[in-house]
């Protein structure tokens, strides 16, 4: 009713393992699409740098991951000394305090600057469902990412020119 495959442009997902525990299992699986003319496509992941726009790391066409561990092919990448690529993430509680405030603003950080896991990583439970359903028998949450993408959009309607 709300996102018909007609009006979508792009899409991400994220999947819960079997059994719908992820802190149990500690896994999570984000997916990326793009559509055209109603049709959706799988698209691969990735983190674009903020400074330059070149790509930090290509992650594939999905990005596996735990509360505190990254995908296979960030981590590889981290390891390999990609500095602006670990400017980019929140993997840990202290990336948390260090980066939350910065990867929850649009002005700051655009949704490719950072990976999935990154932005999901945004409060005190170490993972953000964006739970509209009171998803664990938690209340309803929302990413401070998201509310502030609403912000940035509801300001940017309010002052079209007419």
């Amino acid at each position: 009713e709300f996102a018909r495959q007609e009006d979508l442009h792009e899409l991400t997902a994220f999947s819960l393992p079997e059994g719908r525990n992820p802190a149990g299992s500690d896994i999570w699986v984000f997916l990326q699409f793009f559509a055209e003319s109603g049709v959706l496509t799988q698209s691969p992941l990735g983190v674009i740098s903020r400074n330059t726009g070149e790509q930090l790391v290509k992650i594939g066409d999905s990005q596996t991951v735990g509360m505190g561990v990254e995908d296979v092919t960030v981590e590889d990448e981290l390891e390999a000394g990609n500095t602006e690529l670990e400017e980019s993430l929140i993997i840990s509680p202290a990336d948390i305090a260090a980066k939350g405030a910065a990867m929850s603003d649009p002005y700051q950080f655009l949704v490719p600057n950072t990976s999935c896991a990154s932005c999901h990583r945004l409060n005190d439970l170490r993972f953000d469902f964006h739970s509209l359903s009171g998803f664990e028998d938690r209340g309803i949450t929302v990413s401070p990412r998201v509310v502030k993408d609403v912000e940035r959009d509801m300001y940017w309607y309010a002052n079209l020119p007419l």
